[in-house]
């Protein structure tokens, strides 16, 4: 597109003197009025009687039009923006978003992983059970169950007491071998019979470390008669050999291994964003 001015003249449809001008656009010649900015379309070249319109004729020299477009309604403005780079800088921004985005989600994660997964295995307690019964011919037996551990004791044709004492009431040399069940005298326990408590034919308690639970069936009520007694003592189980590798280790490579591919995927879409962008602005 190129353009070049005839000289002065009024413009008819504002009735203002400005420069007349005759842009070639599309293989054709259109005749305009330029005010300053403002540009006033007048018609095709060949409809227009351009000497009526000159005041002051000039030569004709080409003029800085080349890059302004015009419109139907005659005003002309300023070259507007590329579309192609309205669209790359809109492009960029949504890409650098989505990294954005992206980063984030996957820096979460591995925060929530790092505190869920365990850091390392601990020993998980096993419980070792011991159960047995003893036929009751008298009430003159006291049977006595060292702790620690959880006791149960069910009675069938009989009633029992119960005392939950310290174990260095007893005396006994039974206790210092190690032994966990023992029947005793009521005669070796005759200070400590006052003491006793209840009636129960069912009976459960936690002994801890340097306490033992004393029996005494009291009253038999059935001439075959026997109290059972059930032991559950939780031990740690072994620790296992340590590893060339710690499940600590383990768990960080795993985690590693998930996050870096996402943290690489966001860094290069917010660098081909941030590129995209810089170049639609550039001149």
């Amino acid at each position: 597109m190129s353009a070049r001015s005839l000289g002065r003249g009024r413009c008819p449809r504002c009735g203002e003197e400005g420069s007349v001008v005759v842009k070639w656009v599309g293989g054709k010649e259109y005749v305009y009025v330029k005010h300053g900015r403002t540009w006033h379309y007048v018609g095709p070249l060949d409809r227009v009687d351009v000497n009526e319109l000159l005041a002051k004729p000039t030569t004709a020299l080409p003029l800085r039009a080349a890059g302004e477009a015009s419109t139907p309604s005659g005003i002309m403005g300023s070259k507007p923006g590329s579309p192609g780079k309205a669209a790359a800088a809109v492009l960029g921004l949504l890409l650098v978003a989505l990294g954005a985005a992206l980063a984030a989600i996957a820096v979460v994660e591995t925060l929530l992983l790092l505190y869920l997964a365990p850091a390392q295995i601990g020993g998980v307690s096993i419980v070792a059970e011991a159960g047995f019964s003893v036929t009751l011919n008298g009430t003159d037996t006291v049977y006595a169950v060292a702790g620690p551990g959880e006791v149960s004791v069910t009675a069938q044709g009989a009633v029992f007491k119960v005392l939950i004492a310290p174990a260095s009431y007893l005396n006994a040399t039974w206790l210092r071998a190690g032994v966990r069940f023992a029947p005793i005298a009521v005669e070796e326990v005759q200070h400590l019979l006052d003491m006793f408590h209840g009636e129960y034919t069912s009976y459960s308690a936690r002994l801890e470390p340097g306490q033992a639970l004393l029996v005494w069936p009291c009253k038999l009520l059935a001439s075959t008669a026997e109290v059972s007694f059930s032991l559950a003592v939780a031990q740690p189980s072994p620790q296992p050999p340590p590893q060339p590798v710690s499940i600590a280790q383990l768990v960080a490579a795993a985690i590693l291994a998930r996050t870096l591919p996402r943290l690489l995927i966001a860094a290069l879409l917010i660098a081909a964003g941030y590129l995209l962008y810089k170049w639609s602005k550039s001149s």
